[in-house]
C-alpha cells in the first residue's frame, strides 16, 4: 500500500478525490476544414479543371476558317449586288457548298477558293492597316465630315427654318391625302381592285390546271385505246 500511494503521488493522482489530473495542453481537435490531397492518378484520369478541353474546342482548324471566310465573302458580295436577301442566299449557298461538297466537286472547290481569296485579302488589309493606320484615319475623317455636315445643317436650319418648313409641308401633304381618300375612297377601291385581280388570277390558274388534267386524261385514253 505504501508503494502504491507513493506512485500515485508521483504521477499527481489525488487519492482522496479519485479524479485524474488534467493534461497540461488541450487535446488536438480534428480540423474539418483542412484540404484533402488528391491522388495524382485521379487527376490524370479526371482531366483536371477542363481548361485544356475548353482550349481544344475553342480553336478552329484552317479548313473551318476557310469555309467560314467563303460564306462571309459571298454574303458581302451578295449584299452589294442585291441587298440583304441576296446576301443571305449567296452566303448560305456558298457556305453549304464549301462545307458539304467533297473535294473535286466544281461548286465546292470554287467556294473554298473564294474562302482562300477572302483570307488573303484580310491578311493584306491587316498589314496595310498596321503600316498606314488606315482604320483610324478613316474613322477620324468620317467623324470630322459628320461634325462639319451637322454644323452646316444647323446653320442652314437656323437661317432658313428648314426643319419647321419641312414639317409644315409634310403635315399639309398628309392632311391632303386623308381628304382625298375620304372623298374618293381610294384605299377601299384599291383593296377591291387587288381582291378582284387575285380572284381572276386564281380562277385562270385553276382553269389552266383543269384543262391540262383533261388533256392528260385524253392522251391516256388514246394511248390505252391504241395499245388495245
Amino acid at each position: 500500500m505504501g508503494e502504491g500511494k507513493a506512485f500515485d503521488e508521483t504521477i499527481g493522482l489525488d487519492t482522496n478525490s479519485g479524479e485524474a489530473p488534467q493534461p497540461s495542453a488541450p487535446p488536438i481537435e480534428q480540423d474539418v476544414n483542412l484540404p484533402v490531397a488528391t491522388p495524382v492518378n485521379e487527376r490524370a484520369a479526371g482531366g483536371g479543371d477542363g481548361s485544356t478541353d475548353a482550349q481544344d474546342t475553342s480553336t478552329s482548324t484552317p479548313e473551318e476558317t476557310q469555309k467560314n471566310a467563303a460564306g462571309i465573302a459571298a454574303a458581302v458580295v451578295g449584299f452589294f449586288l442585291g441587298g440583304p436577301f441576296l446576301s443571305l442566299i449567296f452566303g448560305g449557298g456558298t457556305y453549304y457548298a464549301a462545307t458539304q461538297r467533297p473535294e473535286g466537286d466544281a461548286a465546292g472547290d470554287a467556294a473554298r477558293s473564294l474562302g482562300d481569296v477572302a483570307l488573303v485579302v484580310r491578311d493584306r488589309a491587316g498589314k496595310l492597316n498596321e503600316k498606314h493606320n488606315i482604320a483610324d484615319r478613316t474613322k477620324a475623317a468620317a467623324g470630322s465630315l459628320w461634325q462639319k455636315s451637322k454644323a452646316k445643317g444647323e446653320e442652314l436650319d437656323a437661317k432658313h427654318g428648314i426643319v419647321d418648313k419641312s414639317k409644315s409641308v409634310l403635315e399639309k401633304v398628309v392632311a391632303k391625302a386623308v381628304e382625298l381618300n375620304n372623298e374618293h375612297r381610294i384605299l377601299e377601291r384599291t383593296r377591291l381592285l387587288l381582291g378582284n385581280l387575285l380572284t381572276f388570277l386564281a380562277s385562270k390558274l385553276s382553269d389552266g390546271s383543269d384543262a391540262q388534267g383533261e388533256q392528260q386524261q385524253q392522251q391516256q385514253r388514246q394511248s390505252s385505246g391504241g395499245s388495245s
